[in-house]
């Protein structure tokens, strides 16, 4: 009788956990199903949105957008980049508002785009969709190299000519300055456009749009239609599954992967000395301040699962070693020595 009971109840056991085991995988499934009749009749990218320029000192925004824009502009008017136009982009996506901020240093060159893309109309309870600083340079072949530290993934499928480096744990923006002209100086591109005056600065953002909605037409993402784009349904499956785990994570590691490689790139190539010998009395880094204890803390083997990314780093992601996602050799033997958690720059002793 009381092995029965016991094997009733192991029987019990299995089948609830079966039955919750089968539940979460019909979860995804529906996710991986549904949602993409749902993104192919929902994003539309309008190719008259409006873009109105505005002035800083008077306008109204959401507090929290503000306050980043003020850190930013401070930190990066230390580094000679200089805020010279501010811009509301609303009616590109659905029910989304982006603030543009586009700053240049013209004596050197370089260009940034400072971003906040929120839902919601209400100042007090607005939703950050995301927030970001974006170093670009393009050059006279098609080549556009960007450097940002976004949280998000980038949910259009990559093309040859637009080479993008994510670094989603750079506050610091002279240190995320110093890898993209890292990357800009081992580029073997033509020669560096120059950068758009002032009063073009709305031109680019509408031209940027319309060029990178072509790119995703070229490779089957989006379709044209007379004053929109709209997904097609590989793309509409494309951009949501590359959102749902598990290939969220997978896209995520890979992006680690490829992040990695390149800040071991740069701490080898020695261009470190220029976070000493270019930071001046006027710089400012109050994004880094504004980083949490934990983040700022000396990262060890309990950091962000790396011993799981060790597994997936040298199991999965071998081709990916390289900036432009070919692979140059064994990533291991590639010097990337750097916790995916901890970009920031403070080696994980797991790593060393």
């Amino acid at each position: 009788m009381k092995q029965e009971y016991r094997d009733g109840i192991h029987g019990h056991h299995w089948t609830r956990r079966y039955e919750l085991d089968s539940g979460v995988i019909g979860l995804i499934a529906v996710g991986y199903i549904v949602l993409p009749i749902y993104i192919k009749q929902t994003v539309r990218i309008n190719k008259n949105c409006s873009i109105k320029e505005f002035d800083p000192s008077k306008a109204r925004l959401p507090p929290e957008v503000s306050d980043y824009f003020d850190d930013v502009t401070v930190e990066l008017g230390g580094l000679g980049i200089d805020a010279e136009r501010h811009f509301t982009v609303s009616n590109m996506v659905a029910n989304v508002t982006a603030i543009f901020v586009m700053l240049a240093n013209r004596a050197e060159g370089e260009a940034a785009i400072a971003i906040v893309a929120y839902g919601g109309t209400d100042e007090s309870s607005v939703l950050i969709q995301d927030k970001q600083v974006e170093f670009v340079t393009e050059f006279t072949d098609g080549t556009e190299i960007e450097t940002s530290n976004t949280q998000g993934l980038y949910g259009f499928k990559p093309v040859p000519r637009k080479q993008n480096c994510r670094l989603p744990k750079y506050h610091d923006l002279e240190r995320l300055l110093a890898i993209h002209r890292f990357r800009v100086g081992r580029s073997e591109a033509g020669t560096q456009c120059p950068i758009p005056q002032p009063d073009d600065w709305a031109d680019v953002i509408r031209e940027d749009s319309l060029r990178e909605s072509h790119h995703q037409i070229g490779v089957g993402i989006l379709y044209e239609t007379e004053n929109e784009f709209q997904a097609t349904w590989p793309g509409a499956y494309y951009m949501t599954w590359k959102q749902l785990w598990p290939m969220s994570f997978i896209c995520k590691t890979i992006d680690a992967c490829r992040a990695a490689k390149i800040e071991s790139d740069f701490e080898l190539s020695g261009a470190l000395s220029f976070i000493h010998s270019e930071r001046g009395k006027g710089y400012d880094s109050r994004l880094e301040r504004k980083r949490s204890p934990k983040s700022r803390s000396l990262p060890t083997w309990s950091c962000a699962d790396c011993a799981i990314w060790h597994l997936v780093v040298f199991v999965v992601c071998d081709p990916f070693s390289s900036d432009d996602g070919r692979g140059k050799g064994f990533i291991g033997h590639g010097g990337l020595r750097w916790c995916p958690d901890c970009l920031v720059g403070r080696r994980c002793v797991g790593w060393s």
